[in-house]
């Protein structure tokens, strides 16, 4: 019997982004869309914008949690964990853009420990920062809840004809977020100032080439795309596989020191151990083992042995390597990446161009 199987259309939980500037109604068009996918009860809003969400409670008893400063994505995490814990279906994260570049978010955190740890050293600070925002993702892709996040957009202004009178017109640009933010979500839409969505990215296939004002239709819509599926397998436990070591002719290839403070330093080593963490049981699945290829891939491009991999994951997790999580490998992925200097998406297209990950 092969290692491949027949692929499966199964039943999936919405993961939409709304991005837009200031006054474009991404909170009012989050709620409308909610209310087409589940009972605008089952509603849960984690509001950064003071309060903002309150203000159409005309459309429903959904419920609202205000975070307040500092934003940090722990905050974020605590809040989508109560959602799921309290029963509701469908999480509203508005804004996603605080846990970025709000007080206390992560640019701030950042550029803290670059000027009180790093010595100016940017580069190692994100060592730091990375892992939170790598948890918060993750938190948000494997929520058992539909998660509807909006992004505010930077703002900018064009010259308008259309109308045969020149106007300025206010017109958002990428989403305040990391970039490649959008390639974490199932549906992007974009919202102009006069509140119409067009369609940034959409797997569904469902509003491609549209331009429509969000309604509790578009929810529906894509509820019934949701549900079109057999239901999700739950999760088998099996061990993490373990990196086979290279055979070496030579003296294994030692990873790079910590270099001047004008370039970025190793990324994964810190001058002390982490917190020894609370053993956690293996929760790897098939899709883990494609992770720990892809970060055995992602190793050897940065010119060190496979060898040395699992010792030097081990310090950065404080922990033996075989019960390092697959949430842990994807972000010692994009650690990786940072220090090396390349796009991970990118190395992981040639990555699936070229190998078969198990």
């Amino acid at each position: 019997m092969g290692i491949f199987q027949k692929a499966v259309r199964q039943v999936a939980k919405l993961r939409l982004a709304l991005s837009g500037p200031s006054g474009s109604g991404k909170t009012y068009s989050a709620l409308l869309i909610a209310s087409g996918i589940v009972p605008i009860e089952k509603v849960a809003v984690v509001d950064t914008e003071n309060g903002s969400a309150n203000l159409y409670a005309n459309l429903g008893t959904y419920s609202v949690l205000t975070l307040h400063p500092p934003y940090t994505p722990k905050k974020y995490i605590e809040a989508i964990h109560a959602a799921e814990q309290e029963g509701f279906e469908l999480v509203i994260i508005d804004s996603l853009s605080h846990a970025w570049n709000g007080e206390g978010g992560l640019l701030e955190q950042k550029d803290k420990a670059t000027d009180a740890k790093y010595k100016g050293n940017g580069w190692a600070a994100w060592r730091e920062v990375t892992p939170e925002y790598n948890k918060l993702i993750e938190t948000m892709l494997n929520s058992s809840c539909h998660i509807i996040a909006t992004m505010r957009s930077k703002t900018e202004y064009m010259q308008d004809d259309s109308s045969g009178r020149k106007r300025i017109v206010k017109v958002g640009a990428a989403p305040i977020q990391r970039d490649g933010i959008e390639y974490e979500f199932t549906v992007v839409f974009d919202l102009s100032i006069d509140h119409v969505a067009t369609v940034n990215k959409d797997r569904t296939r469902l509003f491609d080439g549209q331009y429509f004002v969000p309604t509790p239709d578009v929810g529906k819509t894509l509820k019934q795309w949701l549900d079109a599926g057999e239901p999700a397998p739950a999760p088998q436990p099996v061990p993490v596989t373990a990196v086979q070591s290279a055979p070496q002719a030579t003296a294994p290839q030692q990873a790079p020191q910590p270099a001047a403070s004008s370039q970025p330093v190793q990324p994964a080593t810190a001058s002390a151990a982490p917190v020894q963490p609370q053993p956690s049981p293996p929760i790897d699945t098939q899709s883990d083992v494609y992770l720990m290829e892809l970060l055995k891939f992602i190793w050897t491009k940065g010119g060190w042995s496979l060898d040395i991999l699992p010792d030097y994951a081990s310090k950065r997790w404080g922990k033996p390597f075989d019960q390092i999580t697959a949430s842990e490998v994807y972000a010692l992925t994009n650690e990786i990446c940072q220090y090396i200097h390349v796009d991970r998406r990118a190395l992981e297209a040639e990555f699936q161009q070229t190998h078969i990950p198990f």
